[in-house]
């Protein structure tokens, strides 16, 4: 509901109010400027104030950063942003590294160096603000993280790996020795992989243990309906038998493809169109409003396999991953009974638009509505194009050409 009127911008031409951007044509000073206001065209200061070590950068005003010298905490007084990059024009010193070396504001490194334990003269990574002091971490010796890498520079024996393999500094999994459930005492995590160096007996599987290269047991056990498929340790299902809802009894997870071995026939789709274990959604079947009954999912395409014929539209269906139903509602402004259509989320209806062609309708997705409403600073009844979310109509904008329109607000 922006008006159409105008005022001058004082320090500026007569330039009027962008409505796309819902800027006011009044002026206002603004604190530590002249008393010049904004000119619209650039949406810059028409005055200006220089910032101490940058150029002559006014204000941004979309960001309303404020010109005026304002100290910032890690920098020498009286340094000032760089409007234009945002970005420090002074320097300052940051811990753990030496006195007055800087940060490389075009890198956000920093300039200076401070050797790690271990490591090369690799710095502080401002962005991660990690410091580049030294701090033991437990369960290791004092050497510090190489931050190119993120592990450690130090190393410590870990049982079942070769030496030398180190704490993944990003996941924080220790280097010392602690027993795994599952897993033999003092077997501990090859921390480059994440994978056990040593064995264990997984019940409902058997005494087989963990073959660690492929992470899946290396002894096997029969599963319903699907071939010796073991355990994915990883998701640590387990390999007995559990009956799920809706399937029959017994039937047990193809942990390779992650659906089930078994079988119940969906109405409308294939047999053997099973579970998709990942999302738990059940095979069984459930009357969905506005589709006939027992209509069930057919899982590969996520789709009703049922069908309901909706007003103006082909026979689209319930798009299951949205839940959008396929029955009918009257929509205000619209004639009844016109319906989604769920494949591009329009009406399939229609309603005439004044000023506009016919057949311009509702987008559903804006739930804009096709009925009129007067707009102050335009005539009554023009209504919004829905194609261009412009007014059909038209008023003359003081300092425009004629028929300029208002840009209406989502």
């Amino acid at each position: 509901m922006k008006h159409a009127g105008s005022k001058a911008i004082k320090g500026c031409t007569d330039d009027l109010v962008n409505v796309a951007t819902t800027k006011h044509a009044g002026s206002k000073t603004i604190t530590g400027c002249t008393d010049d206001l904004l000119n619209v065209a650039i949406m810059k200061h028409a005055g200006s104030k220089t910032i101490k070590g940058c150029t002559d950068d006014l204000v941004n005003v979309d960001t309303i950063k404020h010109a005026v010298n304002k100290t910032i905490k890690g920098c020498t007084d009286d340094d000032l942003v760089n409007v234009a990059t945002m970005k420090y024009s002074g320097s300052k010193a940051i811990k753990g590294c030496t006195d007055d070396d800087i940060v490389n504001v075009a890198t956000m490194k920093h300039a200076g160096s401070k050797t790690i334990k271990g490591c090369t003269d690799d710095l502080v990574n401002v962005t991660t603000v990690k410091h580049a002091g030294s701090k033991a971490i437990t369960g290791c010796t004092d050497d510090l993280v190489n931050m190119a890498t993120m592990k450690h520079a130090g190393s410590k024996t870990i049982k079942g790996c070769t030496d030398d393999d180190l704490v993944n500094v990003a996941t924080m999994k220790h280097a010392v020795s602690k027993t795994i459930k599952v897993c033999t005492d003092d077997d501990l995590v090859n921390v480059a992989t994440t994978k056990h160096a040593g064995s264990k007996t997984i019940t409902g599987c058997t005494d087989d243990l963990l073959n660690v290269a492929i992470m899946k047991h290396a002894g096997s056990k029969t599963i319903k309906g699907c071939t010796d498929d073991l355990v994915n340790v990883d998701t640590i299902k387990h390999a007995v038998n559990k009956t799920i809802k809706g399937c029959t009894d017994d039937d047990l997870v193809n942990v390779a493809t992650l659906k089930h071995a078994g079988s119940k026939a969906i109405k409308g789709c294939t047999d053997d169109d099973l579970v998709n274990v990942a999302t738990m959604k059940y095979a069984g079947s459930k009357t969905i409003k506005g589709c006939t009954d027992d209509d069930l999912v057919n899982v590969a395409t996520m789709k009703h396999a049922g069908s309901k014929t909706i007003k103006g539209c082909t026979d689209d269906l319930v798009n299951v991953a949205t839940m959008k139903h396929a029955g009918s509602k009257t929509i205000k402004g619209c004639t009844d009974d016109d319906l989604v259509n769920v494949a591009t989320i329009k009406h399939a209806g229609s309603k005439a638009i004044t000023c506009c062609t016919n057949d311009d309708l509702v987008n559903v997705a804006t739930t804009k509505h096709a009925g009129s409403k007067a707009i102050k600073g335009c005539t009554d009844d023009d209504l919004v194009n829905v194609a261009t979310m412009k007014h059909a109509g038209s008023k003359a904008i003081k300092g425009c050409t004629d028929d300029d329109l208002v840009n209406v607000p989502l």
